[in-house]
């Protein structure tokens, strides 16, 4: 009983009860379901599919009866196909999106689930890719990775947001003449990281830089000291005509450059990135998009691993793990929109334990 394991197991099984409940709740109240406290959670997951428009064949469970909190081997036993349940996450929060004027920057990065894995298999966790809105700092729109394939389940993510006037960022991973021709293709522009798994773009865009020394004007330049290190970031934008067209880079335009040095203890440290960028934009502009990309793991994947304990749930049977990291994302979502000063965890555990609060929670996220 006062084993560490036990206490995280306990830990992780209240907050899978706790956040399930909350989207449970939540759920019931935007699809017009009866009252949670006479409605068997099964027959939650059995609306929000018919929600989703797959039918309810979309969403099966062996249990049945009164209501009951839904904890993880609940979840696991219920075959609610996890691309269903995404569809109808992302078209809940495109209709929050455009209450709030657009997704704004659309940040694409994949976060490993590494306590769902099957015995031996450690090394295979399972992974969910996220569409983070930095500007609203929610979730837009998360997928699993079937296979560990991340760059083929951004492509998927992408078709399920709206992005029309977006920007979408990325890492190298995602910079490939597919994600390029998908965003652009979509109404939206791109700002991603360039390195070498496009070597021949790379090389071109590392000559076009060289090529063409940039007047001060045209620099941006921030520096930040705190926590013991100075940080210097200077960017600069040059526009790059038919180079897309060679590469076959669906909209390219210019290509940007951040150089970035830091100094802690006296140690000096250099970084310069380049981008691929769907239209010029000002050195500026450049530096706070580039900037804001990051937030995903602050604002999401540091809350889901510090808060939820989404590395610790050993939930890995069935479709366990990945229903229940978007309900950890809803969750986090509906916590954010809370204009209470409040911590995330006192946010979480008062949803918990106070019908009333977990209630006024609602309206916030219409």
């Amino acid at each position: 009983m006062g084993s560490s394991r036990w206490k995280r197991s306990r830990l992780c099984s209240v907050i899978s009860i706790r956040a399930t409940r909350t989207l449970d709740t939540i759920f019931a109240r935007y699809c017009s379901l009866p009252s949670p406290r006479c409605c068997a959670a099964p027959d939650l997951f059995r609306h929000l599919a018919l929600w989703a428009g797959k039918g309810s064949d979309a969403a099966k469970c062996a249990h049945s009866g009164a209501w009951h909190p839904v904890a993880r081997h609940h979840l696991g036993a219920v075959s609610l196909v996890p691309t269903a349940f995404a569809e109808a996450f992302a078209g809940f929060m495109r209709h929050v999106a455009s209450a709030s004027g657009g997704a704004g920057q659309i940040a694409i990065d994949g976060k490993s689930m590494r306590g769902a894995f099957e015995k031996g298999r450690q090394f295979a966790p399972r992974m969910m890719v996220s569409a983070w809105g930095a500007q609203l700092r929610m979730t837009l729109a998360a997928l699993p990775a079937q296979g560990g394939n991340e760059a083929r389940a951004a492509i998927e993510l992408l078709r399920l947001i709206d992005l029309r006037g977006a920007v979408v960022t990325a890492d190298a991973l995602h910079c490939s003449t597919r994600m390029a021709e998908e965003i652009t293709r979509r109404g939206g522009d791109y700002v991603l990281a360039l390195k070498g798994n496009q070597g021949l773009l790379l090389a071109d865009a590392e000559r076009l830089i060289a090529g063409r020394p940039p007047p001060t004007a045209a620099l941006a330049v921030t520096e930040e000291v705190g926590h013991g290190r100075l940080e210097r970031r200077a960017a600069r934008v040059v526009r790059a005509p038919g180079l897309g067209r060679k590469h076959g880079f669906a909209g390219l335009a210019a290509i940007g450059e951040v150089k970035r040095t830091r100094v802690i203890d006296g140690k000096r440290q250099e970084e310069c990135c380049l981008y691929v960028l769907s239209r010029p934009m000002s050195a500026n502009h450049l530096l706070a998009v580039v900037r804001r990309h990051w937030d995903v793991e602050n604002g999401l994947h540091w809350q889901l691993d510090m808060i939820f304990r989404e590395d610790d749930c050993r939930t890995r049977k069935d479709h366990g793990p990945e229903n229940l990291a978007l309900l950890r994302r809803f969750c986090l979502n509906t916590f954010r929109a809370d204009s209470k000063k409040d911590t995330m965890r006192d946010k979480m555990m008062r949803a918990g334990w106070n019908d009333a609060y977990l209630f006024q929670l609602m309206p916030q996220m219409r």
